[in-house]
């Protein structure tokens, strides 16, 4: 364009030196610094979702440009510099080069914490304030303007990297009886932490190990999850036994399975200090035994209205708790099962057991008892196990018979059955044979007859025979 008053000649000129400025501008601009006229930044922003970053977490910030830049890492890495609570924390730039958007990256580590929010302090220039490091260059090489006024706590995007840890590891429950579980009794341990925690057991189940004995034990979580305290609990099992008290290891053995977290995803830290051995929580899983029964009565043949006492030991003491059930101990009579019932000793070893023979009871053998033959009643130890009843059994004991016969030989008119018995009579059974004389291995029997029923207890009797000049013995066989 040709102002007036200017001639063409002139017009001319003007132009060529603009041209002549603006190569030289081109020329120099790949060694300027932040000039006014450069690349400049239009907005920092984070992205994604409102949330609270948990450790492992990337928070994600996007700077804009007024136009496409290009960024070389050759020399530095080039960040965005994030505040976190008390702290910087460099994003890392993760791509965007080449268009006017670059996308930076930091992942939260332990330790981490920021309930304000996150926030962004201002640019200042290249290589200073909170976009440091590397080269930013717009199309034409000139060094882009870094400087920006910075990004405010924004409290929907806060920071907490610190795991839960637990505060406190109790055992709450108590045994039934005094200070020591038994058999089937459960066994509860709770577990605080300094915060909220969520149990996950899509993967695994989560448990901690108890100390009983030399044994390790599993107590299972059992509730607590969306609280701060989770409860674990342990049934004693058969043969469990630790005289000192159950303990809980120390360190990070003993909380195993599962994933514990806080609200925000943070897994929990497992280690504690432990629990000590606690006399008030021992443990007796171990049943009594039944050692030995025997037949404690004089031995001999029992009669009507006697009694036939027996003694059950076990290996420790032990207690009849249940008096409303019979505890009994049956016992075999001939071909006949009669109950001898309780009759003492709760609180020793040895369980005492007493049956009167009735009418009709017969065993010529000798009473035996069977290998199941302790029932009903409650038997148990101090710790409230029961005891294991089973037993080999007693056999047939020939020193403990029974004859319960309510008819006696006949008695003559004027007698009285009922008084002290006496001999009514001696006679030979057997026969004499040849010539009415025994020769010798001939056998003499002799019946005695008495007044009334008797009864042979303690050592057999004998019946002294006068035999010529000799006395001899004739021996008790039955009756």
């Amino acid at each position: 364009m040709i102002c007036s008053g200017q001639s063409a000649a002139d017009a001319m000129r003007a132009g060529f030196a603009r041209a002549i400025a603006g190569a030289l501008l081109l020329a120099l601009g790949a060694f300027a610094v932040d000039p006014a006229w450069a690349a400049g930044v239009e907005d920092v922003t984070f992205s994604g979702p409102d949330q609270t970053y948990a450790v492992g977490d990337g928070i994600e910030a996007a700077v804009d440009f007024d136009e496409v830049v290009h960024v070389d890492e050759t020399e530095s890495e080039l960040v965005l510099v994030l505040s976190i609570g008390e702290h910087s924390r460099s994003a890392t730039f993760v791509n965007g080069s080449g268009t006017a958007k670059l996308t930076f990256r930091y992942t939260v580590r332990a330790g981490d914490y920021d309930d304000d929010g996150i926030s962004i302090g201002p640019g200042i220039s290249r290589d200073e304030g909170s976009l440091p490091g590397g080269r930013i260059r717009d199309v034409a090489g000139v060094s882009v303007r870094r400087n920006f006024s910075g990004v405010g706590a924004n409290e929907n995007r806060k920071v907490d990297g610190i795991s839960p840890t637990p505060t406190d590891v109790t055992i709450v429950s108590a045994p039934g009886q005094g200070t020591i579980y038994h058999f089937g009794e459960p066994i509860e341990v709770e577990v605080t932490f300094d915060e909220i925690v969520h149990v996950n057991e899509t993967v695994s189940e989560l448990v901690l190990a108890l100390s009983i004995g030399e044994r390790s034990r599993a107590a299972r979580f059992v509730a607590g999850s969306g609280t701060d305290t989770l409860t674990f609990r342990y049934t004693v099992q058969a043969g469990d036994s630790d005289g000192d008290g159950v303990s809980i290891s120390a360190g990070v053995g003993a909380l195993q399975g599962a994933r514990i977290e806080d609200f925000v995803g943070n897994a929990v830290v497992r280690t504690f200090p432990g629990v000590v051995a606690d006399s008030a929580h021992r443990v007796d899983g171990i049943s009594p035994t039944l050692t030995e029964v025997r037949i404690v009565s004089d031995p001999g043949v029992y009669g009507l209205d006697e009694s036939i006492r027996i003694a059950v030991t076990f290996g420790e003491l032990v207690h009849v708790t249940d008096t409303n059930e019979d505890l009994a101990l049956v016992i075999a009579i001939g071909k006949n099962l009669r109950s001898a019932r309780f009759d003492g000793g709760s609180g020793t070893e040895t369980l005492s057991f007493v049956y009167v023979v009735q009418a009709g009871d017969m065993d010529d053998d000798g009473i035996s008892i069977g290998p199941n033959a302790l029932q009903g009643g409650t038997i148990v130890d101090t710790a409230g196990n029961e005891v294991v009843r089973d037993f080999e059994g007693l056999p047939v004991d020939g020193r403990h018979r029974v004859n319960s016969m309510e008819e006696g030989p006949d008695v003559p008119p004027g007698v009285d059955p009922t008084a002290v018995p006496t001999i009514l009579s001696v006679r030979f059974e057997s026969d004499a044979g040849a010539n009415d004389t025994y020769t010798t291995g001939d056998i003499i029997m002799v019946d005695v007859i008495f007044t009334n029923l008797v009864y042979v207890t303690g050592e057999p009797p004998v019946l002294e025979l006068s035999i010529g000049s000799m006395l001899r013995d004739a021996l008790f066989v039955e009756g």
